[in-house]
């Protein structure tokens, strides 16, 4: 038996506290039986939409409306393997999937519910397997280095720009690098399995979550009813959490296509999308010092009071995303609408 060192970790109020194992998060085995157990007891079907690079079978649960022609919603988490905290939100759905007056419950009347709550396994077991003690790069990307949400087709060219961060912005091409794209959009098996499922249910919104901002990305969008659109749809997610509401992270001038989920599945398929990052920057942010256990720098040490607070503005967004028709597909490539006169960039 494999014995783990105790890692010394901090409360979210910053004072120390020792942390063994990764506990109360779930190990590789037990993520895919809570998975399963879940969408039994919701009437849930599982489906194999995919493999990933080293052959774990990417699972979704399906949760059928009682209308037959009902509109699909779709939570998809962790596509980056170090954020477990998305993949604990998602089974939250799953287990609320069964409550017929919880938020989730309400909403499976309406709609078609598909939740995958590990887009990476394999960096999702690779975080387990080192106790979360690494690098960002060695956790985040897939087992061919790659970060799955810089790895769809960008829906048009990008502005020149004069600063990417590091390649966060758009993307790297560096191998090495913690957001490099890969050699080819959706040249690995976790995107493509995204990629073909939206090939074959028409999937109306998307909550693609995430760790560790406390914010709310949508996609990309240079037409100005677009980015009303989110706004109104952010605003809902955030009246719909009781007690931290996230803050959106929009900007028409500065956003990029960066090759993420959202900009694929609004342009591309029609879906209305938000990456949702949970544990906010400001709870706890001496988290964020060097020599601190990186994985406890996205994830809480208690997700339970994220989970809670959370879902509801899960099922809240997806609510208001119900009211609108088809988000608007790409038909030409994109041109920026606005003042003619920007600010030159170098």
């Amino acid at each position: 038996m494999t014995t783990h060192e105790p890692i010394v970790a901090e409360d979210d109020d910053g004072t120390l506290a020792t942390q063994v194992h990764l506990d109360p998060y779930r190990s590789p085995e037990d993520l895919a039986t809570a998975t399963m157990e879940l969408a039994i007891r919701a009437g849930g079907s599982v489906h194999e939409i995919g493999h990933s690079v080293q052959g774990r079978p990417i699972r979704a649960v399906e949760m059928r409306a009682p209308e037959s022609k009902a509109p699909t919603v779709l939570v998809c988490a962790n596509i980056h393997g170090i954020e477990f905290i998305a993949a604990e939100v998602a089974l939250g759905i799953l287990e609320q999937a069964a409550e017929a007056v919880s938020e989730v419950g309400k909403l499976r009347q309406k709609a078609n519910i598909w939740v995958i709550p590990s887009l990476n396994p394999d960096a999702y077991a690779a975080t387990w397997d080192a106790q979360g003690q690494g690098t960002l790069a060695s956790f985040r990307k897939n087992a061919n280095g790659v970060d799955l949400n810089r790895n769809y087709p960008k829906p048009a060219a990008n502005r020149p720009i004069w600063m990417n961060f590091g390649g966060w912005r758009t993307g790297s091409e560096d191998p090495q690098n913690a957001f490099y794209r890969g050699s080819a959009p959706l040249s690995e098996p976790e995107t493509r399995a995204i990629a073909d499922l939206h090939g074959r249910i028409p999937i109306h919104a998307s909550a693609n979550l995430h760790s560790t901002m406390g914010t709310v990305i949508p996609p990309c969008v240079r037409s100005r009813a677009d980015y009303k659109q989110y706004a109104d749809l952010v605003n809902a997610l955030r009246r719909g959490q009781p007690h931290r509401r996230y803050r959106r992270m929009a900007n028409r001038w500065f956003d990029r296509f960066t090759g993420e989920q959202e900009d694929f599945q609004h342009h591309m398929h029609g879906t209305w999308a938000v990456c949702i990052e949970h544990y906010p920057l400001w709870v706890n942010p001496w988290r964020f010092r060097p020599w601190y256990p990186i994985f406890w720098r996205f994830n809480p040490r208690n997700p339970a009071p994220w989970i809670k607070n959370d879902i509801p503005g899960i099922a809240a967004f997806f609510e208001a995303a119900l009211a609108l028709d088809p988000a608007p597909r790409l038909t030409t490539p994109l041109k920026i609408e606005g003042p003619s006169a920007l600010p030159a960039e170098h």
